[in-house]
């Protein structure tokens, strides 16, 4: 249990907490206990990124599964942006995927990296569908009354 009243705040911020609550239905209850009615919640979440901070990075969730996830715990979910697209992902992908440290990697990780963004200088990242690739998302949630 958090250290506060209920209905204690009006805003509490949550950037690239949730994925690592081992239990998140009980860290959501302990957050909504203690946002006053109408309040908000604002959070980032990855979602095409490497699994950080293991063993306790464990989860990864949709736009429908965080929609689903805070409207069955009485939140509306006011607005959900997507962080990133199909290029910032890739590159991602590349530059912390590869580990090997030795000549050739660094090569090939250069090469693909330097591909990447001459392509996005070309292919405009509107032709992807972003809200399926994205890196992360950035949204609120308002608790209702």
């Amino acid at each position: 249990k958090l250290p506060f009243n209920d209905g204690q705040f009006d805003f509490i911020f949550a950037f690239d907490v949730f994925e690592h609550a081992k239990n998140l239905e009980d860290i959501i209850g302990e957050l909504k206990r203690s946002l006053k009615p109408g309040g908000y919640i604002l959070c980032t979440m990855p979602f095409l990124y490497r699994v950080h901070e293991a063993p306790d990075d464990y989860r990864r969730l949709t736009f429908e599964g965080l929609k689903e996830f805070f409207v069955k715990r009485n939140f509306e979910v006011l607005n959900f942006n997507p962080l990133g697209d199909v290029f910032d992902v890739s590159h991602t992908i590349i530059n912390e995927g590869i580990f090997a440290n030795n000549l050739i990697t660094k090569i090939l990780k250069k090469i693909l990296i330097y591909q990447i963004k001459i392509s996005k200088l070309f292919i405009p990242s509107k032709s992807f569908s972003i809200k399926e690739t994205y890196f992360g998302c950035f949204f609120s949630l308002r608790k209702n009354f």
